[in-house]
């Protein structure tokens, strides 16, 4: 399991060390800011996530909210592939990225 956190930078990877299926698990908490943020298998891109911030208004003034964001992709691999996760844009509070194999 891979935490995320502000001080996460970079690409989160994973080597696949055995053919099959697998699931992942990703999840981003956000104090009302907006964020993309992508699912990559080898350097490509094979899936985004987004989220716009969120806030509430009380009067004229906008407070941020709490918002959390999940993704549990299932992808066929290769040994040696690489899957990694990165924030393109926008910053969260923590997360987790977390992948293992379901079927040979």
């Amino acid at each position: 399991m891979i935490h995320l956190d502000r001080s996460t930078t970079g690409v989160q990877t994973f080597k696949i060390n055995k053919t099959g299926l697998y699931i992942f698990y990703i999840y981003v908490h956000t104090y009302g800011e907006a964020i993309i943020s992508s699912l990559m298998v080898n350097g490509v891109e094979v899936l985004e996530m987004s989220t716009k911030g969120k806030e509430y208004y009380s009067g004229s003034q906008a407070y941020p909210t709490w918002n959390d964001v999940y993704m549990y992709p299932v992808l066929q691999l290769q040994t040696n592939d690489e899957v990694s996760f990165r924030n393109i844009s926008g910053s969260f509070i923590f997360g987790s990225f977390v992948g293992w194999s379901v079927a040979e």
